[in-house]
């Protein structure tokens, strides 16, 4: 103690004590100005890549559902199905396998009536003869539709074959140009394409992809609570900060279109570790997705301590600058003494 009391003691000391304090300081500054602007780099980045895969994923699924209703339609006019007879059953199973693979769950022909006369699928489960889907909204539709005209529907949960109980959207067209004569409808299983179409595009295995239809409900999402369950219910619900300005966003997407970008704190619900309600910092990008006249809303999330997983080797660049920055200066001031006293 003595000895560094005789040291600091002579002005020049003091002085080079002084700056080697200023110069720590400074680098210690620049760190964490380096450290702030890189991290605010990497959320924008990681923004603009969801809001990419977002809009490519809304496109593929748009073009995906515009081919499988030109199908349809070419279907619907085969003459096996227009006259159903023996060769019918076959015709669809052609059809369903031609579709393998993708998320195309089956293909039903209905009657007048609305019952189920044949179907096929490459799925294993078959929706059996005799049902009827009288009551969907696609065969209402079909009765009053023109040949090759193909109808959308509002996603909807199955209740027949492979995908029972599971949120699909059906493409249906009226069969017979002399006259309704029955449905032809294809049905798609929304959470395949989601697997299909985002899933190859995410960023890491913890990115979260949710589809949201025009009521503003979940039809797919990573955690079946939220199924069914209204998106802005949801957002009142679990008190997200800014939830009446990310409402408003959520609001105009559907009504309107459009897309967006989002950085967000919501509770960590769903996390079955931990029972607090510990706000999770998500990084959000949505955009809209339109069939005829349907709008889907298709949001990409990734959590925050997933994409700074991303930026530890850029901190860990930065802390290795600063501890060799801080080294030079102590070393030159080690030898600037060293000389200073030498003389």
């Amino acid at each position: 103690m003595g000895n560094f009391r005789l040291f600091i003691s002579k002005p020049f000391n003091r002085g080079l004590v002084f700056l080697v304090v200023v110069f720590i300081i400074l680098f210690t500054g620049i760190y964490y100005l380096l450290d702030f602007k890189a991290q605010k780099s990497l959320v924008e980045q990681t923004l603009h890549r969801e809001q990419v895969i977002a809009r490519a994923g809304a496109s593929s699924i748009e073009s995906f559902l515009k081919l499988l209703g030109n199908s349809v339609s070419s279907l619907a006019t085969r003459s096996s199905v227009v006259d159903t007879g023996e060769t019918t059953v076959d015709t669809l199973q052609i059809f369903a396998d031609r579709w393998q693979g993708t998320p195309v769950a089956g293909v039903i022909l209905t009657d007048k009536q609305g019952t189920i006369v044949a179907s096929a699928n490459n799925r294993g489960v078959a929706v059996q003869p005799g049902t009827s889907v009288a009551d969907r909204d696609y065969f209402a539709w079909a009765k009053k539709a023109l040949s090759g005209e193909v109808f959308i529907s509002n996603p909807m949960i199955s209740k027949y074959g492979s995908s029972y109980g599971k949120y699909i959207v059906v493409l249906a067209t009226p069969v017979g140009d002399q006259g309704f004569n029955g449905v032809l409808a294809a049905s798609v299983i929304i959470s395949d394409l989601v697997d299909a179409y985002l899933d190859p595009l995410k960023i890491s295995p913890d990115t979260e992809v949710y589809v949201v239809n025009s009521k503003g409900d979940f039809v797919s999402s990573p955690y079946t609570e939220l199924l069914g369950k209204s998106i802005l219910d949801f957002i009142d619900e679990t008190k997200i900060p800014g939830k009446d300005y990310i409402k408003d966003k959520v609001k105009i997407a559907l009504e309107k279109g459009g897309e967006g970008k989002l950085d967000i704190l919501h509770p960590n619900l769903f996390n079955s570790d931990s029972k607090s309600k510990v706000l999770t910092r998500k990084l959000i990008a949505y955009s809209s997705l339109t069939n005829e006249k349907e709008r889907w809303l298709l949001v990409i999330a990734e959590p925050y301590e997933e994409v700074m997983l991303f930026f530890h080797q850029f901190s860990l660049i930065n802390i290795s600058v600063l501890v060799l920055a801080v080294i030079t200066v102590i070393v030159f001031a080690f030898f600037t003494v060293k000389h200073k006293h030498g003389n």
